[in-house]
């Protein structure tokens, strides 16, 4: 027990993993040290076993049928649907529709460029929540330009 613990801790594998040579059952037994288990392992009277690996076949297979959209009915989600969705993604998503906006304003002429450059800024750093935010801020600030 005590050289099978001893090599377990010099090799880094669990005690399962590891073999005893049965012809030479009497040399273990004497092995006191932590040099005694080295040389052991060096002589092959210790050996060790190959890890054995999860098989993971199943979970590609499921893994591919999620991807086709199989698997995600409402018995299988855990956790709300903004758990769920990727912040990112929707971030990216508020982030494009308020550029798009600010890019609709300049293009009518309702704001400069320099107002732009501002609201674009601002929208990048999460100032507003959505399109019509942005438009209490132009109200607000005076941004509009004035029509002749």
């Amino acid at each position: 027990k005590t050289v099978k613990r001893l090599a377990a801790g010099i090799t880094g594998v669990g005690y399962s993993r590891l073999r005893f040579n049965k012809d030479k059952l009497e040399d273990i037994s004497k092995a006191l040290t932590r040099d005694d288990v080295r040389a052991l392992l060096k002589s092959n009277h210790i050996m060790i076993l190959a890890a054995n690996k999860v098989k993971s076949t199943v979970g590609k297979l499921r893994t591919a049928k999620r991807t086709a959209g199989r698997r995600r009915g409402y018995s299988k989600r855990r956790g709300t649907k903004a758990v769920r969705s990727n912040k990112r993604e929707s971030w990216h998503n508020t982030l494009r529709v308020q550029r798009a906006y600010l890019r609709q304003l300049l293009k009518a002429g309702t704001i400069d460029k320099t107002s732009f450059r501002r609201l674009y800024l601002l929208s990048k750093g999460n100032m507003f929540k959505g399109k019509k935010s942005i438009m209490m801020y132009i109200d607000v600030h005076e941004m509009k330009k004035k029509q002749e």
